[in-house]
This record gives structure tokens, C-alpha cells and sequence, in this order.
């Protein structure tokens, strides 16, 4: 490609301007665009929030829950010692969803109320959670080890419902099933899964732990 000197040099007072004008535009007024653009998007978007805040508290109340919350948690909560029967339950819905299972242990059985049973992370004092139903608790922890894939692993979770009491998932830990020594080489794409679930029982008026 030959560039002709003169024809450059003749049009070199009309290029120059453009040249800076371009330079101008891409140096100093595209940022400034674009920023104001994006906090132009920022500030609708907390005008509509700050909108919905103004609506909420005009709008009507949230409705009652149908039936007693009470009873209906008194129906989901075992009267006694569920660990057996969540044993098997646990084994038949592993068996169900593709998990193998290694083990199921429970351990003893304990009141949800003293220390050293349910509580926040990190805290030491019994969750306060338990203290809304006002009826006192028993819990028995029950700690499953298994080798599975993530579908089915996230299914067996999913289906952690209906059981013979009510569960709460205290830890899950997932690691690689090629960190866990074996004899046998692990499926592609299997996890190794450690599920300690603590199943809660209600406890009789005026018996103890």
C-alpha cells in the first residue's frame, strides 16, 4: 500500500482536528459516558427498591396460618425415641436414590434444653430456637457415611422430608471419594459424604433427660 505524501500533506489541516477530536472522545468523554450510564442504572434501580419499601408497609397484613401451629408441629414430632425407625427410613430412601451406603450410626440420646446439645454455630448455649414451641425436646443424633454422585446425592437430600420425626442437618461434609483410601477405584465423578442429622422427639411433661 504506497500512501501519497502530498495528497497527505494537503489534507493534514482537516485530519489533525478529527485525529484529536477522536482521541478526545475515546480518552475523556466515552469513560465519563459509560460511568454515567452505569450509575444512571445504579440509582433506578434502588429508585424502584426504595418504591417497593414505601409499598410494604400500605399493603395487607400476611395471612394466618391455617390451623394450629402447635399441633401441627406436635403431629411431625415423635413421642419417642425415632433413631430406629429413621435408621431404616435412611437406608430405604439411600437405596432409592442411587447412594451407597457405608454406614448409619446413633448416638445417645440427649435433651435439647442442656448444654452441650442444639445450638447456634459457634455458640455454647442451647439453640433459643426450641424454646417458641414450648414444649420440650429430646434429640438423637444419627450420623450416616456414604459414597454417591452430586444428582444423587442432591435428590437424597432433597427427600430428607415426611420421615418418622423431624431432622435437622447439623453437618455435611463433601470430599473427593479418590481422597478416601479404598481397594476398589471410585466411579468417576464420586463424592464421599459424611450426614450427621439430629432427630428430635417430644419429651413427656415432667420426665427427664
Amino acid at each position: 500500500m504506497k500512501i501519497d505524501l502530498l495528497q497527505l500533506k494537503r489534507y493534514a489541516p482537516y485530519l489533525v482536528p478529527l485525529v484529536i477530536v477522536g482521541l478526545g472522545w475515546f480518552v475523556f468523554v466515552r469513560p465519563t459516558v459509560t460511568e454515567s450510564t452505569r450509575v444512571e442504572r445504579e440509582l433506578e434501580g434502588l429508585r424502584q427498591r426504595a418504591a417497593f419499601a414505601r409499598s410494604q408497609p400500605g399493603g395487607p397484613p400476611p395471612a394466618e396460618p391455617a390451623g394450629d401451629p402447635m399441633k401441627a408441629f406436635e403431629r411431625q414430632v415423635a413421642s419417642d425415641d425415632p433413631s430406629g425407625r429413621l435408621l431404616e427410613e435412611l437406608s430405604r430412601l439411600a437405596a432409592r436414590t442411587g447412594v451407597h451406603v457405608d454406614a448409619i450410626e446413633n448416638g445417645d440420646q440427649g435433651s435439647a434444653a442442656e448444654a452441650g446439645g442444639p445450638a447456634v454455630s459457634g455458640g455454647v448455649m442451647p439453640d433459643p430456637r426450641f424454646a417458641l414451641f414450648q414444649t420440650p425436646l429430646k434429640y438423637s443424633p444419627v450420623t450416616l457415611t456414604a459414597d454417591a454422585d452430586y444428582a444423587s446425592l442432591g435428590n437424597f437430600l432433597w427427600q430428607l422430608r415426611d420421615l418418622a420425626t423431624v431432622v435437622e442437618i447439623r453437618s455435611l461434609a463433601v470430599t473427593s471419594s479418590a481422597e478416601t483410601p479404598g481397594d476398589t477405584a471410585p466411579a468417576p465423578g464420586t463424592v464421599r459424604v459424611t450426614l450427621t442429622v439430629f432427630a428430635y422427639s417430644r419429651t413427656a411433661a415432667g420426665e427427664g433427660a
